[in-house]
């Protein structure tokens, strides 16, 4: 089987609710292809899991190889939160909001921006 046969039978598994065998198939594709975009989508998977210290690991190789990948960003620092790490996370949405070109992503730069605010009151909260 090729990439695109294994990513069309992810996509499948993913849209049945099959996050595990979809991360699976996406290993391979990747194994196979495109590595980087498969690898992408496989932390997509891990995040459906919940397997979140999977899919920061995986969103941290890809921004290693390709720091310019907003998307990637984003995520990271959602994966980060997820596991309870909230000023890392705050830190990581920052940087997202405040990076040279932004404004190419308005949509991702509003939602950093957003998420700044309430995790800063969260963490503000904490400290009362």
């Amino acid at each position: 089987e090729n990439s695109a046969d294994l990513e069309r039978q992810a996509m499948r598994a993913c849209s049945e609710g099959k996050h595990g065998r979809a991360a699976a198939l996406y290993g391979q594709a990747g194994r196979r292809g495109d590595h980087l975009y498969f690898r992408y989508r496989q932390a997509g998977e891990w995040m459906h899991l919940e397997q979140y210290a999977d899919a920061e690991a995986a969103y941290r190789a890809i921004l290693e190889r390709e720091p310019d990948t907003p998307n990637a960003q984003m995520n990271l620092a959602l994966a980060v939160l997820k596991q309870g790490r909230r000023e890392e996370a705050l830190e990581l949405y920052r940087a997202m909001a405040e990076r040279p070109g932004a404004e190419a992503y308005p949509e991702l730069a509003a939602r950093a921006r957003l998420a700044v605010e309430l995790i800063g009151r969260q963490l503000a909260l904490d400290r009362e």
